[in-house]
């Protein structure tokens, strides 16, 4: 390994090729894994509580699950893929232009990991925002550490990092979802009604019969999670494959559809299951395993049809990995890992500053009493309470052991007749990731309501909150909504009323009106949702001291 006496171009591996032709000695070998350490070590502390959570929600049956695979995969298809590169000429670019792409790439990086959490409120933590940027910064370090041949042989596999980071793709997931929710459902309600099974619609949601149990084939159950972890699985697949980028995404859509498939037999035996042996057997013994089966399944179906598509195992180069990363990797980097090390900092006081939209802050983090033990006792000024009762299905998206319980505050005119309504809910969990799995902007989307308004608000003393406004039609919706610590886990309120809209008033005035049309006007129903999230933010707080 030498230096080229100008100090610009560096000749590795005897001048013939980035293998070597004898390999890399001892001591590079040592160098190239105490970089790879260090890689490892910044990442882990500039982006550790993000790539934590998204670990702990790989469990859960969210269509974000398998973003959590999605870094531990580009290790893995990072390795494969140096030692798939063909093999190039030894020679690296002038190390100055590798240190001003490397700080271009930086300053990418911090720039996004500052603004995107600032600009995304409650959505940086489910969306894994400060995500968004470690493609940036791994391909920088990878440059600086490596070379720039190395960040080229690993660039796809720095691209398949931004899959950690549902921000960038929420919009499209939502898109998918909706289509893959109205398939599954209506296909789902066909297999059962040909075996006999009954079958409704509520919500927008069909409800099922499952033995003794009515389950609702919502979002959990349309398939999006399993289609999801295919792309994230078969998109490393698709790099480590040789073949053309047209074979290779016909490949990638027909296994999504596989997966679906897949998901859609798993359906089908949970419902004959309730069926034949009850939903003891049907929704704790199959339902929970079900999906993990089912990508399996459609991952092993798509592998088998590679071929088909003119795929193949790209041959590995005749050196390991290990060896070409220290053939080509630059012979100086201490000054340069200080410079990763800055910026690691930058990035990781991007996550603390994202604390601020943290929903368990100030008397949210404190121990609270549930709204759902005292909402029914809590006085709100000119209105009145009742219990709904809990909501059967909430363990399907909210996990084993949580509850959702649901209550409607009325106020009624000067004649006795109600003005307007507000309805409220309580969902109490063991694990806050249980409720980053389906937001509400995804609920009240999935039902095809317009998002108008959506921020962060201070208004309830003490408590960071979501403020929402939807529309839908001639309605529209207003919710305030909270997180708080109580005994077990995590409560989320979610205080929300419908009013007439801008379009209501219009139809209202040109014809008879409709049921949404003969709704409140919104000030009416703004200030009951006011009252009911201040009056029982309050009573949680003072229920929980006293």
């Amino acid at each position: 390994m030498a230096e080229h006496p100008a100090g610009s171009v560096l000749v590795l591996g005897g001048g013939a090729d980035d293998v070597g032709a004898a390999g890399a000695d001892p001591a590079a070998r040592r160098s190239v894994l105490l970089r790879a350490a260090l890689l490892l070590a910044v990442t882990a502390a500039a982006y550790g509580p993000s790539l934590l959570a998204s670990t702990r929600a790989l469990t859960g049956a969210s269509p974000l699950a398998f973003a959590g695979l999605a870094p531990l995969i580009a290790v893995v298809v990072g390795v494969a893929s140096v030692r798939r590169a063909p093999v190039g000429p030894a020679r690296l670019a002038r190390r100055s232009a590798e240190r001003i792409v490397a700080l271009g790439l930086f300053a990418v990086a911090v720039l996004v990991a500052w603004l995107v959490p600032a600009n995304v409120g409650f959505a940086a933590g489910p969306g894994r925002a400060v995500l968004a940027s470690l493609p940036f910064f791994v391909g920088g370090a990878m440059t600086l550490l490596f070379g720039a041949r190395a960040a080229f042989w690993t660039r796809h596999s720095v691209l398949l990092l931004a899959a950690g980071a549902p921000i960038l793709y929420r919009g499209v997931l939502d898109g998918l979802l909706a289509v893959s929710m109205a398939a599954t459902s209506g296909a789902t309600a066909t297999i059962a009604r040909s075996v006999g099974v009954g079958t409704t619609s509520a919500a927008g949601t069909r409800l099922v019969g499952v033995g003794d149990q009515v389950v609702a084939i919502g979002s959990v159950c349309a398939g999006t999670n399993s289609m999801v972890g295919w792309l994230v699985v078969g998109g490393a697949l698709a790099i480590l494959l040789h073949g053309g980028l047209r074979a290779k995404l016909a490949w990638l859509a027909t296994g999504a559809a596989l997966a679906w498939l897949a998901n859609l037999v798993r359906l089908a035996v949970v419902v004959l299951a309730g069926r034949w042996w009850g939903s003891e057997v049907a929704l704790e013994a199959l339902h929970p395993y079900g999906g993990s089966v089912a990508i399996a399944v459609a991952v092993a179906l798509a592998l088998l049809l590679s071929r088909r598509f003119g795929l193949s195992r790209r041959p590995p180069v005749a050196r390991r990995s290990l060896d070409r990363m220290a053939v080509v990797a630059p012979p100086r980097w201490g000054v340069d890992a200080c410079c990763i090390g800055v910026v690691a900092l930058l990035i990781g006081g991007a996550s603390l500053h994202g604390e601020r939209f943290d929903r368990l802050g100030g008397r949210n983090g404190g121990l609270n009493r549930p709204v759902a033990e005292l909402a029914a006792a809590t006085p709100i000024d000119g209105a009145r309470t009742i219990p709904l009762g809990p909501v059967e299905w909430a363990a399907q998206y909210f996990g084993a052991g949580s509850s959702w319980t649901r209550f409607v505050v009325l106020e009624d005119d000067p004649a006795g007749m109600v003005a307007a309504g507000v309805g409220v809910d309580s969902t109490q969990v063991a694990d806050e990731a249980n409720l980053d799995a389906y937001g509400l902007a995804e609920c009240y989307g999935f039902h095809g309501w317009t998002v108008q308004t959506e921020a962060v608000t201070g208004a309830l003393v003490g408590r960071p909150a979501e403020l929402l406004r939807y529309e839908d039609g001639s309605a529209g919706t207003i919710v305030v909504s909270w997180r708080q610590r109580v005994p077990g886990g995590i409560e989320r309120v979610v205080v929300s009323g419908r009013y007439r809209s801008a379009a209501g008033d219009i139809a209202a005035a040109t014809g008879p009106a409709t049921a949404d049309e003969a709704l409140p006007d919104e000030a009416t129903v703004a200030a009951l949702v006011w009252r009911t999230a201040a009056a029982l933010a309050d009573a949680a707080h003072r229920g929980s001291a006293a």
